[in-house]
């Protein structure tokens, strides 16, 4: 009797150990698959873990992470964004076409209000009109290539001298040591957290 006990009992714990594992893996999974990737991809270049190559990487993944802070409070509403993408090409054609033209603190303040008006059409068409935001962000999306392309001409845009003014800061210089990117990108992230933190989804 005992020994069934015993037999059952180690059942239970085993069966609990299993799902404490799969539990584990559910929610730590993409941390996980993180890992095995740094760990497979440092072994074909030794300077993988460069110091280098980690800051490198990380200011690459800043510049994704602030848009992904922006997105994350959407998707927290209860709503999709498809055209973010699109909209970073514009705001991107659009400043780095006006730099030489008016300056860059001049160009950066008609991206941000072109920007707005375009996000504040998608808001209204969701928020006031109660449009599924799938529907409203994928023609927005469209809209937007469209716009890109008209604007552009189809050509290539590039700012003739970007180390003229402090504009090529935002995208490859320091404070201290840290890539601007990742200054930003930390900002944002704390400044979302705290405001996140004192409101609520109606």
């Amino acid at each position: 009797m005992a020994v069934a006990e015993h037999i059952k009992q180690g059942s239970i714990l085993g069966e609990k150990s299993k799902a404490d594992l799969l539990g584990f893996l559910s929610a730590q999974g993409i941390l996980m698959f993180f890992l095995i990737g740094m760990f497979v991809l440092s072994l074909f270049s030794d300077q993988f873990f460069s110091q280098g190559n980690i800051m490198t990487v990380i200011r690459q993944a800043s510049i994704i992470g602030i848009i992904a802070v922006g997105v994350t409070v959407v998707i927290i509403g209860g709503n999709l964004d498809l055209s973010v993408g699109s909209m970073l090409s514009f705001s991107t054609v659009l400043v780095v076409d006006l730099h030489d033209k008016i300056g860059p603190t001049e160009a950066i303040l008609v991206m941000f209000a072109a920007t707005l008006l375009l996000g504040a059409v998608n808001g209204f068409l969701v928020g006031f009109m109660r449009l599924n935001s799938l529907i409203v962000t994928l023609a927005m999306l469209s809209a937007i290539q469209g716009l890109v392309l008209i604007y552009s001409g189809g050509q290539n845009v590039d700012i003739a001298n970007p180390g003229a003014t402090w504009f090529g800061e935002f995208g490859q210089g320091y404070v201290l040591g840290i890539a601007v990117p990742i200054i930003i990108f930390a900002a944002l992230a704390i400044i979302i957290q705290a405001a996140m933190s004192f409101t609520s989804v109606p």
